[in-house]
């Protein structure tokens, strides 16, 4: 071997190394997005309280797209977002996974290959969605049927895999604003421990894993002390228990400020559905019993905060937010695990149960005529 043949092989071997050192191993997502012509399509690293934007890409007349990413340290999600539909795509290490979609149905019509948690993270969805329609049709025998089936299916998810990012999805997967499965449920808290305890015990210095495990503990704990009697988490709830959180302005109204007058305590959210319905009902009741003593304090557990601020603009009763729902401890507190729930609290600041809309305005009437 010549002297040059010997300095062209130093210069190779020295790139392949610089190559190896910088390059890093990464994943793919590749497909097609069918209806898209001109779109762009981006890729989104999901956290737990917001999304990060790695790439994106203008689709073509074929809707062709590849995206290639540094492969992250532990399972995640990201999603592919086009408008304001987004598929929902789990990782796992450095595979290659393949999406058909179409710009119609993306959201839980596409077709995948290469990863088995993202098609059980897309029947989630597609489940989700037909219970939502459900919900706007007012079939409540078909929303209850569809809405067992869909934990059912999500058990099953859970319990097949625990330590898998769909176990992860299912368990925090959402409709209007709540869990399908609560932490503040006795029985539904079991899938929750479940999957924290095997985050915990293959991943342990994951934050994905610490905030399953603090989201279970603090559950747990509650539970103890119900047990114990120093908490009552179950309706009728016996005394109350303090909230206190921002209104629009920033100023931080105490549920205890009231005492002294008969308050309907309403957890709900503007973007749920059946909400417009829902504000009309607490203006008919502030507008029929206020001079009477009753003021409404309005718990809002919408993540946007700009649609709360404008939808609740114009309300006359006190409206916070809680914007750690559907994580907070005013939730867990009251035992909140479904949408619109309103409690009346009375004079003495008691809270004599938790009623539903034909039964409120009764509760209100004794409670001010007591």
């Amino acid at each position: 071997m010549n002297n040059n043949t010997i300095a062209r092989f130093a210069i190779l071997s020295l790139a392949a190394v610089l190559l190896a050192a910088c390059g890093g191993e990464t994943f793919k997502i590749r497909g097609h997005i069918s209806g898209a012509k001109g779109e762009t399509l981006y890729l989104d690293r999901m956290t737990i309280t917001a999304a990060e934007t790695l790439d994106s890409v203008r689709l073509g007349a074929g809707g062709k797209f590849k995206f290639k990413a540094d492969a992250p340290d532990y399972p995640d999600l990201y999603r592919l977002r086009l408008g304001n539909d987004n598929i929902i795509v789990a990782i796992d290490s450095t595979e290659t996974v393949e999406i058909d979609a179409t710009k119609e149905n993306m959201t839980a019509g596409f077709s995948v290959e290469g990863s088995a948690a993202t098609e059980k993270i897309r029947e989630l969805r597609a489940s989700a969605m037909r219970i939502q329609t459900e919900a706007k049709d007012g079939d409540e025998a078909n929303f209850n049927t569809l809405l067992a089936g869909h934990r059912q299916m999500a058990t099953e998810i859970i319990l097949e895999d625990t330590k898998s990012m769909a176990a992860y999805y299912a368990v925090h997967q959402t409709l209007n604003g709540m869990y399908f499965f609560s932490p503040n449920n006795r029985e539904q808290l079991q899938l929750w421990a479940a999957v924290a305890t095997a985050f915990d015990l293959y991943r342990p210095d994951y934050y994905r894993s610490k905030e399953l495990k603090e989201i279970t503990l603090r559950s747990l704990r509650a539970q103890r002390m119900a047990d114990a009697g120093e908490i009552t988490i179950t309706a009728p709830l016996q005394g109350m228990i303090d909230i206190a959180l921002p209104d629009r302005t920033g100023e931080t109204v105490a549920l205890s400020s009231l005492k002294g007058k008969v308050v309907l305590i309403d957890f709900s959210a503007y973007s749920m559905e059946g909400a417009s319905a829902h504000t009309l009902f607490l203006r008919e009741m502030y507008d029929r019993w206020h001079d009477a003593g009753l003021e409404i304090y309005q718990v809002s557990i919408d993540e946007n905060k700009l649609l709360w601020m404008e939808q609740s603009r114009t309300t006359p009763w006190i409206c916070v937010r809680d914007a750690d729902a559907p994580r907070s401890q005013c939730l867990l507190t009251y035992n909140v695990t479904e949408i619109p729930t309103m409690f009346i609290m009375n004079r003495d600041g008691d809270i004599i149960g938790r009623f539903d809309h034909e039964q409120v305005e009764q509760a209100i009437r004794e409670a001010v005529n007591g």
